[in-house]
């Protein structure tokens, strides 16, 4: 009798302990931070202009792709900083995990860019942070700077 109460006692403990982690990994995002590093591209054609921005986990510039990544389309014009870019109708976000599997549309979120310049050389300043809200799942969060810029124009 007193061993079964003990092996409850040790079970009871265990789901507590597991319920607790689950509960703290259910509040943090999917990534904390982890697409941090940034590419801009501009966006041209039936969609309209905008600019592009490709989230990495990695510094990588000059075309080279490298998963996973997070592209957030901008069509929301100008951009600025502090200004609140909402994810929905006019603005999207993909998550893409797998160079063979298709991305995963944002179903909405928002990015802010803290410093944006559109400009090239050395002493550019461009980063932010965003929240995208994906199905299923944590949603992604962090903050990012921009490595390497393409002007549009």
């Amino acid at each position: 009798m007193r061993r079964a109460a003990t092996v409850t006692l040790v079970m009871l403990y265990f789901a507590a302990l597991a319920l607790t982690l689950l509960s703290r990994a259910m509040t943090r995002s999917a990534n904390a931070d982890g697409y941090s590093h940034g590419t801009t591209s501009c966006l041209q054609g039936i969609g309209g202009l905008g600019v592009r921005l490709r989230l990495t986990r990695a510094r990588q510039c000059e075309g080279r792709v490298s998963q996973p990544y997070l592209d957030i389309d901008v069509r929301d014009l100008p951009i600025s900083a502090n200004k609140r870019i909402v994810i929905g109708d006019t603005n999207s976000a993909f998550r893409c995990q797998t160079p063979k599997g298709s991305c995963e549309q944002s179903l909405s979120g928002e990015i802010m860019f803290n410093h944006y310049e559109e400009t090239s050389g050395k002493d550019f300043q461009t980063d932010g942070w965003y929240e995208l809200k994906f199905s299923p799942g944590l949603p992604e969060t962090g903050r990012f700077k921009v490595d390497c810029i393409a002007p549009c124009g």
